[in-house]
C-alpha cells in the first residue's frame, strides 16, 4: 500500500469513473476493486475521512444495488455484494447512528445474505459479526 491523503481521492475523477465503470461487464471487477479499496482505506470512524464518506454515500446510493441483487449472474452478485458488505463494514459508525440512510445499507446487506449462492451469502457473515460486537 502507498499512503496518500484523502484529499487526493476527493479531487480525483477516480471515484466517478469507477462508479460509471460498474455498468460495463469488462470493467466490473476492477471498478469493484477500486471502490472496495477506497472504502477500506477511508472508513467512517476516522474523522479525517468525513468529507470523503459524505461524498461516497450519494455516489454509491445511485448504484442499482436492488436490480443487481436480482441478477442471475453470479459474477454480478458477487461484485455488488462485495461492495455492499465492505461499505457496511467501513461505514459501521454511520449504520449505528440515527441517520436515515443507514437503514438502506443494512437492507442491502440483508439482501446479500439471502442470495441462494452460499459462497456469496457467506460474504456477509463478518458484517453481522462486527455489527453485533459494535452493538455490545
Amino acid at each position: 500500500y502507498v499512503p496518500f491523503q484523502v484529499q487526493a481521492i476527493m479531487h480525483s475523477p477516480l471515484l466517478e469513473l469507477s462508479i460509471e465503470g460498474l455498468h460495463q461487464a469488462k470493467l466490473l471487477e476492477i471498478c469493484v476493486d477500486v471502490v472496495v479499496e477506497v472504502l477500506r482505506m477511508f472508513p467512517s470512524f476516522n474523522a479525517a475521512n468525513h468529507d470523503l464518506v459524505q461524498r461516497m454515500i450519494p455516489l454509491l446510493s445511485r448504484l442499482p444495488f436492488s436490480t443487481a441483487l436480482q441478477s442471475d449472474d453470479d459474477d454480478v452478485l458477487r461484485a455488488y455484494c462485495r461492495m455492499i458488505v465492505e461499505m457496511g463494514e467501513s461505514y459501521m459508525t454511520i449504520i449505528l447512528s440515527p441517520r436515515e440512510d443507514a437503514v438502506q445499507l443494512v437492507e442491502w446487506v440483508l439482501q446479500c445474505s439471502q442470495i441462494q449462492v452460499i459462497e456469496i451469502a457467506h460474504m456477509t457473515l463478518h458484517f453481522w459479526y462486527r455489527m453485533v460486537i459494535d452493538l455490545e
